[in-house]
């Protein structure tokens, strides 16, 4: 269970430096923990859709045990995209939503196996 508290601290820890460095310096978050899962939910407002399209593209390709068994702790230490495809290893499921024109949801769910 510490372990599942640290990676998702890690995951987190990334997503917040991806968007502010993107240049996203306003976003909402919310982090639903529980036994079984985690469920993490970030407003952005304004994402053009080249940018949502590489986050579709780096948060959809799968979860990938191994490398979340030896890998997650070197989350923060290369390149902001590289970063965000860890990310994408570590989850299980995501859903991308337009709340509005101008808003969009990001839904990261990660089963606690």
């Amino acid at each position: 269970m510490t372990n599942e508290i640290k990676k998702n601290g890690k995951i987190i820890d990334e997503l917040v430096t991806y968007f502010l460095k993107k240049g996203h310096h306003q976003l909402r978050m919310d982090v639903n923990y529980s036994d079984a899962q985690t469920i993490i939910t970030i407003w952005l407002d304004h994402v053009a859709a080249e940018e949502l399209a590489l986050i579709r593209e780096c948060l959809t390709q799968g979860r990938d045990f191994a490398m979340e068994e030896y890998g997650w702790e070197l989350m923060g230490e290369s390149e902001v995209s590289a970063e965000l495809n860890l990310v994408g290893m570590c989850i299980d499921e995501v859903e991308i939503d337009h709340v509005d024109e101008n808003i969009i949801a990001i839904k990261l769910i990660r089963q606690h196996i």
